[in-house]
């Protein structure tokens, strides 16, 4: 058992607000499963008339009653203790998450505390030295900016010094194998493919990679010089600008022999492709205070949505060739990649339905009652595993990203979502999404009619589904792939080379994107079908339990250490909770309406649904945790560097710049 300051500071905040998550399900789970199955449960098996006769767990949901019996009176109050109790937990969670968020918070590096990131820059403000005079002038007191970057367009750069990087990885993979097979006694020198299909034949891959080596880096240095010389330029012919006397009469034609320094940037400039800035940009301030107040300020520009500002990333997960996309065509990337989900939508369920057909018609035998129990869900088992790398393609492909756990939260979102219709509501909905579209715009009272046929039925399904689940949080704790990784570096370089190569896990499946998603449907599954199948939330609380077991050993003691946000999963967990609950009483209500009518005990839980609604507004507009109050900040300042530092083990760069501008980094 390890403690959440344990875990943050062996982890980050992210992976202990992960493990705090899940302890926060089971509290609910605890909440929902005490009334439901000491009270609920025995009232539907005794007093509910046998309506569920052959089927043993039927007898204690509300399957085992008749229609319009007084029991439904019973789940009607059901539903309010739902929202009840599973709100009561979330507040005392949100407490204790603004202690660990501010200690992150005061505790974040130097660099990273003092700089904010500028997008939407316009094209009179791209340059290093006009930035940092813009936020100089807008902000109080003297010597506010210690320096500003804007990104530089290095697209040819990029290309080149990726290529350098792969060619020097190949050959230092090449000298491993040689100095392998030397000492093994192997004298035939490794080789590799000109061509991935082997078509090209094969070469010395020493002599390969070294001759590629030797022929980019005198091309990286020249692009280089190119950049950093136009960058001069640029700066000389601002200053040169600004220092020139205005005229009143006709001005002298300039020299023909004579370059102006405006005239020398075009033609360095010309020399490459595009133009010399990109519309994003980095400002690091000499205070606190002026960073906070540069993050707050709304309307910095003319036009509203330039000049924006937003917190920093760790510099180390900046995805460099991803900023300063122009709006525009983010705008389309952004539609483009919601469209290709939504085709991901409608075309995945005909794959589940497939493959699960398969199965049930496939006998196994002797162990054909073990097989009657996993072939129900085995479609939607394995395509749920395939969903995040398709998920995260269409993510990297079309949407706007500043890090890569900026990745992972927007795969957290949209895998939620998925798993909502595909998991959550499949049942009852129905595979046919296209069909519940369109019932759902011409009789929308219908889908939930549908909802309250089905629901009840399916609890058997999602009592599969969560037993399925220990199979794969026993797959996590082997940590098969990176096992496999690891050996087979090691038979070529050191073991902490191989170990350091064998890292990290699958980013798409096993990234804390994905398993905030799934962790939150685990706890989402209980809360909706609870009401319905009290033994659900048992279940439920013995999978979040072993979930505790397995990541609280993973993320401490076997994962290497990721980027952090800073709980920004666990909020959008939090959101996935909310969404639950009104799932769960908006079914619960129209089960009732079809059990007892609309009146009655429908009229009771009804307001329920709207009570969930507004108390879910209310508790994120009062949920202040993105910044540190100013008046901690002032204090902050006052008081010197901060006190808490976590280790890292990767050191943080000077200022923010990127890589492949760096000589060294060649």
């Amino acid at each position: 058992e390890v403690t959440a300051d344990q875990v943050m500071q062996s982890a980050g905040l992210d992976a202990a607000m992960m493990l705090e998550f899940i302890k926060l399900s089971m509290r609910i789970m605890v909440c929902l499963g005490v009334p439901m199955c000491l009270v609920l449960a025995p009232l539907n098996f005794l007093l509910g008339k046998g309506a569920a006769e052959h089927d043993y767990l039927g007898r204690l949901s509300i399957e085992n009653n008749v229609n319009g019996g007084w029991l439904d009176w019973v789940h009607a109050v059901a539903v309010w203790a739902i929202v009840i109790l599973v709100q009561m937990p979330m507040y005392k969670a949100r407490n204790q998450f603004l202690t660990f968020r501010y200690q992150w918070l005061q505790a974040l590096p130097n660099l990273q505390a003092r700089t904010v990131m500028v997008t939407n820059i316009p094209k009179e403000l791209q340059s290093d030295e006009k930035l940092a005079a813009f936020f100089g002038k807008i902000l109080p007191g003297n010597d506010v900016v210690k320096h500003a970057y804007v990104i530089r367009e290095t697209e040819k750069l990029e290309k080149l010094w990726t290529k350098l990087n792969q060619a020097k990885e190949g050959l230092r993979e090449a000298e491993a194998t040689w100095k392998f097979k030397q000492e093994s006694g192997n004298e035939q020198r490794p080789q590799v493919g000109l061509s991935c299909c082997g078509l090209g034949g094969k070469v010395d891959s020493l002599e390969h990679f070294r001759a590629q080596v030797a022929e980019l880096e005198p091309l990286v240095k020249e692009e280089r010089q190119r950049i950093t010389d136009a960058m001069q330029a640029a700066a000389t012919s601002t200053e040169a600008e600004e220092a020139a006397p205005s005229h009143t009469g006709p001005m002298s034609p300039m020299p023909t022999h004579l370059t102006s320094p405006s005239a020398l940037a075009k033609q360095l400039l010309q020399r490459g492709e595009g133009p010399l800035f990109r519309g994003t940009g980095f400002v690091t301030f000499n205070s606190l205070l002026h960073r906070e107040i540069a993050l707050r300020l709304t309307k910095l520009y003319t036009v509203k949505g330039q000049v924006a500002t937003g917190d920093a990333p760790e510099p180390r997960d900046v995805l460099w060739s991803a900023l300063g996309v122009e709006s525009g065509w983010r705008q389309v990337n952004v539609a483009v990649g919601c469209f290709f989900m939504v085709m991901l939508l409608i075309a995945y369920t005909p794959l589940v339905i497939s493959i699960t057909n398969v199965a049930m018609m496939t006998s196994m035998g002797p162990f054909q009652p073990f097989w009657d129990g996993i072939a129900p869900t085995l479609g939607l088992t394995i395509m749920i595993a395939f969903l995040p790398t398709l998920l995260m393609a269409i993510i990297t492909s079309f949407f706007p990203l500043t890090t890569a756990t900026k990745a992972q939260h927007e795969l957290q979102r949209w895998y939620f979502w998925f798993q909502v219709f595909l998991v959550l509501l499949a049942t009852s909905l129905g595979y046919d999404i296209l069909g519940s579209i369109a019932l759902a715009l011409d009789r929308p009272l219908l889908i939930f009619e549908r909802m309250a046929a089905n629901m009840p039925n399916s609890t058997i399904l999602y009592l599969n589904l969560l037993v399925m689940e220990w199979t794969d949080d026993a797959k996590q704790l082997v940590r098969g792939a990176v096992l496999c990784k690891y050996h087979l570096w090691r038979q070529i370089y050191t073991q902490d080379q191989a170990k350091d190569m064998a890292e990290p896990e699958d980013q798409d499946y096993d990234g804390i994107g994905a398993r905030s998603a799934r962790q939150t449907i685990t706890a989402a599954i209980g809360i909706v079908y609870g009401t319905l199948s009290p033994p659900l939330l048992v279940i439920c609380f013995l999978n979040l339990l072993l979930k505790r077991i397995v990541f609280g050993y993973l993320l401490v003691f076997a994962e290497t250490k990721k980027a952090d946000l800073g709980g920004v999963f666990w909020v959008t967990q939090l959101r996935g909770l909310f969404v639950a609950t009104g799932i769960s009483t908006s079914v619960m209500t129209a089960v009732l309406v079809r059990r007892s009518g609309p009146g009655g005990p429908a009229l009771l839980a009804l307001p329920a649904v709207f009570y969930s609604i507004r108390s879910a507004k209310a508790f994120f507009d009062s949920f202040s945790w993105e910044s540190l109050p100013i008046s901690d900040v002032a204090d902050l300042e006052a008081s010197g560097p901060p006190r808490l530092r976590r280790t890292r083990t990767e050191p943080l760069n000077e200022r923010y710049i990127q890589p492949e501008l760096v000589p060294e980094a060649s």
